[in-house]
C-alpha cells in the first residue's frame, strides 16, 4: 500500500503550529512519516507570513518554523495558473499543488475548499477526519515534544535546550533552504 500524500492548507499548518487540536495531530502524523506532506512555496509563504502577522512571531521565529514544516515534507513547485475557486482565488494554490503532487486528501479548515468536497477525485476533509478516512492510527498526546504554547515559546526551537546537535544543525540547514527558496520566489 503507497503512503498516504497530504496537501495541508495554510490555516491547518498555522493552527498545527500554535494550538493542539486536530490539525496539530494531522502534522504529528506527518513527523512520524504516517502520511506524505505535499507543499508549495506558495502556501509555505503565506504560513510564514501569517505567523508573524497572527502570531506575533518574528521573522526569524516563522523561518524556523516553516523550515521544520519543510523538513518533513515533499516541495512541489506549480505555476500558479490554475482557477478554480473562484470565491477565494487564494486557495487555488492548495488545489494545484494538491494535482500537481497527485495528492490522496487536501486537509483545509477553510469552507470555501471544504464546500468543493472533492476536486479532479480528490477529496477536501477536515484535520477531524484525516484519521477517519485515511484509516490511520490515532496519535497520543505524549508523542510529541510540542506543547500548547506557541511556537515560538516551544523549546523545539532553542537550540541551547535540543538534546540533538545533529537535529539542530539538519534544521538550520533546512532553515537556510527554506531562505533561499523565498528569495528565490521574490526574484
Amino acid at each position: 500500500m503507497s503512503k498516504i500524500k497530504v496537501v495541508f492548507d495554510t490555516n491547518i499548518l498555522f493552527s498545527g503550529t500554535g494550538w493542539r487540536g486536530s490539525p496539530f495531530y494531522c502534522l504529528q502524523l506527518a513527523r512520524q512519516g504516517k502520511v506524505t506532506v505535499l507543499v508549495c512555496r506558495e502556501i509555505l509563504a503565506e504560513y510564514h507570513e501569517k505567523l508573524q502577522t497572527k502570531l506575533g512571531m518574528t521573522p526569524t521565529q516563522a523561518t524556523r518554523a516553516a523550515a521544520e514544516i519543510l523538513s518533513f515534507s515533499t516541495l512541489i513547485e506549480i505555476s500558479g495558473s490554475l482557477q478554480v475557486v473562484l470565491d477565494d482565488p487564494d486557495d487555488d494554490k492548495v488545489i494545484e499543488c494538491a494535482v500537481t503532487g497527485k495528492a490522496t486528501y487536501i486537509v483545509s479548515g477553510d469552507h470555501h475548499l471544504l464546500d468543493m468536497n472533492e476536486y479532479n477525485s480528490i477529496p477536501i476533509v477536515r484535520a477531524s477526519s484525516l484519521s477517519e478516512r485515511a484509516i490511520l492510527p490515532q496519535i497520543s498526546p505524549t508523542s510529541t515534544d510540542f506543547s500548547a504554547k506557541k511556537l515560538s515559546e516551544s523549546p523545539h526551537f532553542s537550540s541551547k535546550n535540543s538534546p540533538n546537535l545533529g537535529s539542530r544543525i539538519a534544521l538550520r540547514q533546512t532553515a537556510r533552504n527554506f531562505i533561499e527558496l523565498m528569495e528565490a520566489q521574490v526574484e
